[in-house]
This record gives C-alpha cells, structure tokens and sequence, in this order.
C-alpha cells in the first residue's frame, strides 16, 4: 500500500444509496458523479475521484451526511497498478 498521509492527495470511490444530480459535483470536491440502479431497482450514486487531502474528503462525506444520503461504502484506490480497498457497509 502507498505511504498514505492525511494531508495526501488521493483517489477516492464514495457510494451512497439514492439519486444525487451531477450538478452537485462543484461543491463536493469535483468528484464526478454517478447514478445506476441495483439489482433491487433502488439508485446508487457513485462519487469518483481525486481529493487534495483527507480533509477535503472529511467535507465531501459530511456533505453527505448533511443531505441524508446512508453511505455504501468508501474505497481509496492507491496509484499504480495496486488497489486498495476499504468498505465500510451501513445498509439500512
């Protein structure tokens, strides 16, 4: 795994469950923003890409929070060819 810092950039996948529009991409991060549904029918959202820092990623999951959206999980993918991959499930 990559030397990670808090203050280190890094690239990120955020899921969330529900229909989040693209035009909210500005103010969270940049993130590019996704939405398909799941086998259930219900919409997940997933948010890719790259953050300057854990702070900034600290603001795009509280930004979450704030809008009530339940998280599926957050995934750090390490540069280079390695991932690594940390799923935090809070299906309700």
């Amino acid at each position: 795994m990559n030397d990670l810092k808090m203050e280190s950039p890094g690239r990120y996948q955020i899921s969330i469950q529900g229909f989040l529009n693209a035009d909210w991409s500005d103010r969270l991060g940049g993130l590019r923003i996704i939405t398909t549904l799941a086998t259930d029918g219900r919409p997940v959202t997933t948010l890719t890409g790259e953050v300057v820092d854990q702070a900034v990623l600290l603001g795009v999951l509280n930004a979450l929070y704030d809008l009530r959206y339940p998280l599926l999980s957050v995934s750090y993918q390490a540069h280079g060819d390695s991932t690594e991959t940390i799923n935090h499930n809070n299906r309700r």
